[in-house]
């Protein structure tokens, strides 16, 4: 099986967080978004994209003037992945009283190596 390279793209406009599920132990490496919301009493990266992969409930908040559609968010892994099994999204704000006041993604396009895309439709329900 080829190993995947260690940078995932993700196509998408607001999250709570990512999880990548691997037999070998995932340590990331950077985690960058095309925007991040810079909002008035608060710390410039306070909805940061490493929220996405911190295991907290912090927000990542795309910070365009929109609904965010077309914001990325790219992931590089410290070391190529030999065997990833699923990706999962915990989507909306990780609070379910601001669940339903908030964007949440809808459509995502998960882009591996530049090479391999998975689109789809995501549910919109409050799941943990």
């Amino acid at each position: 099986m080829k190993k995947l390279q260690n940078v995932v793209t993700l196509f998408t406009i607001f999250m709570c967080s990512v999880f990548a599920f691997a037999e070998e132990e995932i340590q990331i490496k950077k985690v960058a978004a095309s925007s991040t919301l810079v909002e008035k009493g608060k710390s410039a990266d306070f909805y940061r994209a490493e929220n996405l992969t911190d295991n907290s409930y912090k927000s990542w908040v795309e910070g365009k003037n929109d609904d965010g559609i077309g914001e990325i968010i790219t992931i590089e892994f410290e070391k190529p992945l030999s065997n990833l099994s699923s990706i999962g999204f915990r989507n909306g704000y990780g609070d379910l009283k601001y669940y339903y006041t908030n964007n949440r993604v809808k459509d995502i396009s998960v882009t591996l190596n530049d090479e391999f895309t998975i689109k789809t439709t995501l549910k919109d329900r409050f799941d943990i």
